[in-house]
This record gives structure tokens, sequence and C-alpha cells, in this order.
């Protein structure tokens, strides 16, 4: 079996997660975060020993007419695109899971409705399994950590936007991982007082369905936390008439805070950015939003939640502009490290992958998360010979010939850390014994237990 940086990850993540799970069971307690930084340039050749695609299943909470499922769908895309190496087929499915939100025995059309979906979902991919299923937001996750196991036994989950507060609460498998979403109403309240800083009271526009409801659940301890700062008054579930009647009758010093609306008090369903654009036009108070999807549609300020990033975190967005310079290099690694702290510093592992040839910026990276939690740098210390004899690509043959430039470890040098936590020469090793490596340093450090001491 080939054996490249990204295979020792793919191995690695499952321990880690396991090991972290024993931890947590045995302590009742998160374990100290952790940035693990894996270097080496055999990963170039990452997943090129596959036979055949591997298979993305893009699970979203929404249905295709919202503009958020196209907005997470494009960043997702942009993302695996930035790996052309790699053979991927999404498979997408948009089921609008919020009609099944707070379902009963009543509601005997939607659980027949409910039930079609399993047995579809279950027919669908027994052939096709995927390798991977991407969650978008809350419904959606919550939909797979309830029959995920029946409908894609061992599959991972990835989930992105899912609800802070609502992934806290729950004891994740070890196959599940991604990123939460906490909508900043506290920061975009202290944007409005400082934009309108003699505003006296705050119009809080929200809709009246089952998300609508969630969302509004959210925001309400940070708008309670402004409580003795102005007036906040609660527009619930008001159709777009009575809504713009009702912003136009508040006297002056009023903003408006639009945080959601997909259906209104009589049953009518909205697209939320729609609805936004069918108020905002008429209304005579300036309205705020929390997302970047809402801006050039009525929203005059915000501090914004971005959901197309979330479907790409690094490359594409953070990265995409970058060549292969020194100059170019250094700031990738430096914006890794950036994301990695901030995801260490909620409470996260961040496991990264990139070519850090350079110490200087591996120090500063080091530094950068030291103050967040722990930092293990794992050097794969594959021969350069091992590396271009795995290169089914022939990106190594390119380079000799010149047409690749600046190309690490042929035409740019690579400094070999002395300050590696953990070095892996994986010629001679399976993924799962240098995965081991990792594993065992982890132990011996307590960021993980041991599966004999679980």
């Amino acid at each position: 079996m080939r054996v490249t940086a990204s295979t020792i990850i793919i191995k690695t993540i499952g321990m880690v997660c396991a090991g972290i799970e024993r931890f947590q069971a045995k302590c009742g307690m998160r374990p100290c975060t952790l940035v693990v930084l894996i270097l080496g340039f055999s990963w170039v050749s990452a997943a090129l020993a596959r036979d055949e695609p591997y298979r993305v299943l893009l699970l979203h909470s929404y249905g295709t007419s919202l503009p958020i499922t196209a907005d997470w769908y494009e960043g997702i895309v942009r993302g695996f695109s930035s790996a052309p190496e790699l053979d991927v087929e999404i498979d997408t499915e948009s089921p609008d899971l919020t009609r099944f939100d707070g379902m009963d025995a009543e509601h005997f059309a939607q659980k027949q409705q409910f039930q079609w979906l399993l047995d579809f979902y279950r027919r669908n991919y027994q052939e096709r399994k995927p390798h991977l299923i991407i969650a978008t937001d809350t419904p959606a996750l919550r939909f797979l950590l309830v029959h995920g196991e029946d409908l894609f036994p061992g599959v991972p989950v990835v989930f992105v936007d899912a609800d802070r507060d609502f992934v806290n609460a729950q004891q994740l498998p070890p196959n599940v991982t991604g990123i939460t979403a906490f909508p900043d109403v506290a920061g975009t309240l202290e944007l409005i007082l400082r934009v309108h800083p003699d505003a006296q009271r705050v119009a809080v526009v929200v809709g009246s369905g089952p998300s609508d409801k969630e969302f509004a659940r959210v925001a309400q301890p940070a708008i309670e936390s402004f409580a003795d700062r102005v007036e906040f008054v609660w527009l619930h579930g008001m159709p777009v008439d009575e809504l713009v009647e009702r912003l136009n009758a508040f006297p002056e010093r009023t903003v408006a805070l639009y945080l959601v609306q997909f259906q209104d008090r009589t049953g009518r369903i909205y697209v939320p950015r729609a609805m936004l654009r069918a108020f905002a036009a008429a209304a005579r108070v300036p309205v705020y939003g929390l997302w970047d999807t809402l801006l050039e549609h009525g929203i005059v300020g915000v501090r914004l939640a971005t959901v197309e990033e979330d479907g790409d975190l690094v490359r594409a967005n953070l990265s995409s502009e970058l060549g292969f310079s020194k100059e170019h290099r250094d700031l990738n690694i430096r914006r890794i490290g950036f994301v990695a702290a901030e995801i260490t510093r909620s409470g996260g592992v961040a496991i990264c992958a990139p070519i850090a040839p350079y110490d200087v910026v591996r120090r500063e990276v080091r530094e950068m998360v030291r103050p967040c939690g722990g930092f293990v740098l794992v050097h794969v210390a594959t021969p350069l010979e091992t590396c271009e004899a795995r290169d089914r690509k022939g990106m190594y043959a390119k380079a000799r010939a010149g047409i690749i430039k600046e190309f690490t470890g042929i035409s740019d040098p690579y400094e070999a850390p002395k300050d590696a936590d953990v070095v892996i020469d994986t010629t001679y090793l399976t993924p799962d014994e240098a995965s081991r490596e990792v594993l065992l340093h982890l132990e011996r450090e307590g960021y993980i237990s041991a599966p004999d001491e679980g």
C-alpha cells in the first residue's frame, strides 16, 4: 500500500477521535486542545492510489429554492476543485428536512413522506455507498445522528454550520466532526449601537416556523444582554405588508435586526433573502442582518458570518491566489496557522497537513497556537527518492524538467525541522504503523487515553 502524509492523516484522524472519546468517557471532560502539523512533501500523491472515484454525499437541510443551499454547494465544490488530483463525485440531496421538525403522531402524511425518504436513501445508496457525507446546517446533522448509521453505516460525516449549542449538547460518534455556526448577534448589536449611538429601540424580525423559532431561541441570550442599553421589540411571523406597516409606525431612532423568516404566522413559506428584499425596500428604518448572503438585498450593515467560506475552508478562500514562491508559501502557512489557532481556541482539534518547508514560519505557527492549546509537530521525513517513486502524476519529473518552478525538494529548499515532536519515515511503514507513532506520542503527552486504559 502506498503511504503518504494524507493517508496517515486519514488514519490518524480516526484514531485521535477514538482516543479523545475514550478520554472524555473516562474523565468526563474535554481534553486539552491540540493542533497537529504534519510536514513532508509526499502529500502531492494524496488519494492518487484510489481505483474508484471518491464519492461525496452532500446532504442539505433545506430545499434547492434557498440561495444558501447554492452557496454551500459552490463553496464545497470549489474546495474539492483545489485538489485536482482527486477524482471526486458529488451527489446532492436537498430534501428540506425542516418539513419534519416537530412531527408527531397527528402528522400522518408527513410520517409517510419521511418513511419514503428513508427508504429512498437506503435503496439509492446501498450499492453506491459514499466515502464521505457533508451535512449542511443543523437539521441535516440531526437527521444523520438519528438515522445515519442505519442508512450509511460507518461513513464519516462532516457537518457545516450546525448550531454550536446543539452540537455541544450531543455525544458525537467518532466518525462525526465539523464546523459549528454561531451568528454574531452580540457583535452586530454592538455595531448597530456604534453606528447609531442615539438608537432607542431595535425591532427584531423573525418568522414563526420551526427553524425560525429555533434561531430566535439561539439569538435571545445575546439580545437580552443588551436590554439595559436599548429597548427590543420582537416582530414574530408577520406577513410582509403588516411588517412594513409596523416598522414604519415606529418613531425615529429605531433600527431593525433581521434574524430570519422562513414562514409567517399564516403558514406562508418564504425564501429568507426574498423576504428581506420585500420588506426592506419599503421600510423607513435601517435594517441589519447576520449573513453575507443578505448583502445587496436590503441590509445596511452586519458583523458577517460567511456561509460560502465554511464550505471551502482553506485553499479556495484563504489561499486560492497563492503560488509557490517563498513569500506565498509562508503566507499560506500563516493563514492555516491562524485558522488552526481559532479552532483550538474554540475547543476543537485541528489536524493540518501543509507543505511547510521553512523553519521560521513553522515556529511562528507554534507560537500562534501555543496560547490556545497544545501543539504537536509531526515531521513526515520520507526520503525524496521515495516521494518521487510514489508520484503517479509526475510532478517531481516536471519539477526536474523545469516545468514547475520553486518545487519543494527539487528547486526549492526543505528545512528539516529540528524541533519536531514526532519524526516518521514512511518508507517501510504501513499507514497504521505510521499513525500509531503519532497516537503513542499523544498518549504519552496525555491528550488521549490508550485503548487498554479506557
